[in-house]
């Protein structure tokens, strides 16, 4: 290192620029950026272990005080105004989120949060709804009795049968309540289509542009190209069916949050989605029991597996 050093010194420097550190770029022959890192090395040398002791002690004390800040920001809010509000922030500015919880509202006797007022700031859209009493089903699922099951799961499956009634104003094509682009974190990360029907979603959505002939054989293609060549029915979708969106007090269903990944889509894509938004160390936990909430589609649930397993990619 100390070779490194010398020879760094000897070696002529552009000035620095104005956001305060060298040009990456003034080491000939180093890569870029190895003369930040070794002005760096060169300030913490300088310093005696005291100085470094202390900076270190100044770092810990502040992660402290914020920490505690947090925490008391919190707990007033959850004993004031956080008693009757819950302040949700959104992906995006867009209203689907919004649209879409007024119109199950409306239409339906499915328990939502009610929105009373949603405003962007920041480049995100921030939604304040009613808070729902109780707790989110993933704290108990896990550890409840079969009888307790028995009763959420009715519960869930009359909720999820009459959002299945809904009819849709936009025929066969797959878009979000308003007609647009859909967000879901199965297809991509930001919002995609709208798809004019199914064949369209199946190849610019669950298959990422790919052919059948392109798929590659880890995908299994003629299982997708089986599961694909089924029609389906356009349903509306909740599309983040899962635990910790479903609020309970007691034996008591009082909420069904996170309608961000809702829209009208292939009736499979429920079934789909719930078992990928399942993690996969309490899935064969959860399956038995969403059988019993949504119809079975094994085919198509192999097919999509098959293909995230070898196409997927997190925030693609």
């Amino acid at each position: 290192m100390s070779l490194q050093l010398s020879n760094h010194q000897s070696m002529p420097v552009a000035p620095p620029n104005p956001y305060g550190f060298r040009d990456p770029r003034s080491v000939p022959g180093k890569p870029r950026g190895v003369d930040i890192l070794i002005a760096a090395q060169e300030r913490q040398l300088k310093r005696s272990r005291y100085e470094r002791w202390m900076q270190c002690a100044a770092n810990r004390l502040q992660m402290t005080v914020l920490n505690s800040l947090r925490t008391i920001r919190n707990l007033m809010w959850r004993f004031t105004l956080g008693r009757w509000f819950w302040i949700k922030a959104c992906h995006g500015t867009d209203t689907i989120e919004v649209e879409t919880m007024r119109m199950i509202s409306s239409r339906t006797r499915i328990p939502v949060p009610h929105v009373w007022t949603h405003f962007v700031w920041s480049g995100r859209r921030y939604i304040i709804m009613s808070r729902i009493r109780g707790v989110a089903l993933s704290t108990v699922w896990y550890t409840a009795g079969p009888q307790f099951r028995e009763v959420i799961v009715e519960q869930l499956a009359s909720c999820f049968d009459e959002l299945r009634t809904l009819r849709t104003p936009y025929g066969r094509r797959i878009c979000s309540v308003l007609g647009g682009p859909v967000r879901d974190f199965r297809l991509r990360y930001q919002h995609v289509g709208p798809f004019e029907d199914e064949d369209d979603f199946n190849l610019r959505g669950a298959r990422f542009y790919n052919d059948f002939e392109s798929l590659p054989a880890e995908c299994m293609p003629q299982l997708v190209a089986a599961a694909h060549s089924i029609k389906h029915g356009i349903v509306f979708t909740h599309g983040d069916l899962a635990t910790r969106n479903v609020m309970v007090d007691g034996t008591k269903v009082t909420a069904i949050l996170d309608w961000e990944c809702a829209a009208w889509f292939p009736e499979h894509w429920e079934y789909c989605k719930s078992i990928f938004a399942t993690p996969s160390w309490v899935r064969e936990d959860w399956l038995p029991w969403l059988r019993r909430m949504l119809p079975v589609y094994d085919l198509e649930a192999e097919a999509d597996k098959m293909l995230v397993q070898g196409l997927w990619e997190p925030f693609l």
